[in-house]
């Protein structure tokens, strides 16, 4: 009886400390083919990251007790068509990062994503994917997906709103500015109703000038179909080429469940207030057909179009001059592709 009894004690305490901590190893392995046409020429390629980027990463809790708990999370991207780390070949490029989480909020430290980076996806229709993604380098430019060495404080949602602050370390000796990154954001969701804004500030590698970009969004869904529209502007100098910018962006898209998936489609526009006849425009559809909550089928359709000084392409976050495109000419791409998250 004794021993029944101990080994019960010592089971019970085994799932309390289970329950305590826990750490969750997970994926995405995402392909697609895709066919491109450009002033390039026609190419068929194999992609990975179409829909959602591919990745290994970990995540875990552990109760500290009094509503406190201290969380991490490691995730690194994957080239899946090679096999090659994403990323510039980091280990862990997508996210590193350590934090608590209490009733007071969040605060994390690490890399980190870019605060008007998430407040683009909460509005995007496409949701940061396929190639009608408005967060790529070539729509909706500012500042960048994530950033190293930063802070962040994430407040909990009251009454629909929530809001958050970062701020990125420059890392410059004797120059606390050079390099420096920071940024705000708003949000408020309620039923139907979805509104994001966020402002980004990223300081020149000198500390004298800097790059200041404002987004606000909003969406509403009617059951049948969800309306989505953003706009910002991005003006100062560019804090790694020290170039003026003046561009403002803007989005219409719609989006919708069908069948056991969701159909997406967006109008894009950019504005270069700047330099003459360097605007560009791009519309995009796309189709996600999930097989299981795991596993889904997609394709898209994306038509990039530039004035006679423009270079943007469809292609997922690489500019039209690193295909030797020539300014003025259109960009279409095809895609069809899986998805299998573990």
């Amino acid at each position: 009886k004794t021993k029944l009894l101990t080994a019960m004690v010592l089971s019970g305490l085994a799932t309390v400390a289970t329950a305590q901590s826990s750490v969750t190893l997970y994926g995405i392995i995402d392909l697609s083919l895709s066919r491109e046409n450009n002033s390039s020429g026609t190419a068929t390629r194999m992609e990975s990251g179409v829909l959602n980027g591919s990745r290994f990463g970990l995540k875990g809790s552990e109760d500290l007790g009094g509503g406190l708990s201290a969380r991490f999370q490691i995730e690194g991207g994957i080239n899946a068509d090679d096999g090659s780390s994403a990323q510039g070949g980091r280990l862990f490029g997508r996210t590193a990062w350590v934090g608590l989480e209490g009733g007071f909020g969040q605060v994390r430290i690490g890399r980190q994503y870019t605060l008007i980076y998430l407040s683009l996806l909460t509005i995007d229709p496409f949701g940061g994917a396929l190639k009608g993604d408005m967060a790529s380098r070539n729509w909706f430019n500012n500042g960048g997906a994530r950033i190293d060495n930063t802070v962040v404080y994430y407040s909990p949602t009251v009454s629909g709103f929530s809001g958050s602050a970062l701020y990125g370390f420059g890392e410059v000796p004797g120059n606390s500015s050079a390099s420096r990154t920071v940024g705000l954001s708003l949000g408020y969701t309620s039923g139907p109703v979805a509104i994001s804004a966020a402002y980004n500030r990223r300081d020149n590698t000198a500390g004298t000038d800097n790059e200041r970009a404002a987004f606000v969004g909003g969406a509403y869904d009617f059951g049948v179909v969800k309306v989505h529209a953003a706009y910002d502007d991005v003006r100062g100098s560019n804090s790694l080429a020290l170039v003026p910018v003046r561009i403002r962006d803007q989005m219409l898209g719609l989006s919708a469940p069908v069948g056991p998936g969701r159909l997406m489609a967006s109008y894009i526009r950019k504005n270069d207030r700047l330099n003459a006849d360097t605007d560009a425009h791009q519309w995009a559809i796309g189709y996600q057909y999930d097989l299981s909550k795991r596993t889904a089928l997609y394709a898209s359709y994306a038509n990039a179009k530039n004035q006679k000084n423009s270079r943007i392409n469809t292609r997922y976050n690489v500019n039209f001059t690193d295909n030797g495109g020539i300014p003025g000419t259109s960009d279409k791409v095809y895609d069809i592709g899986i998805r299998h998250s573990f």
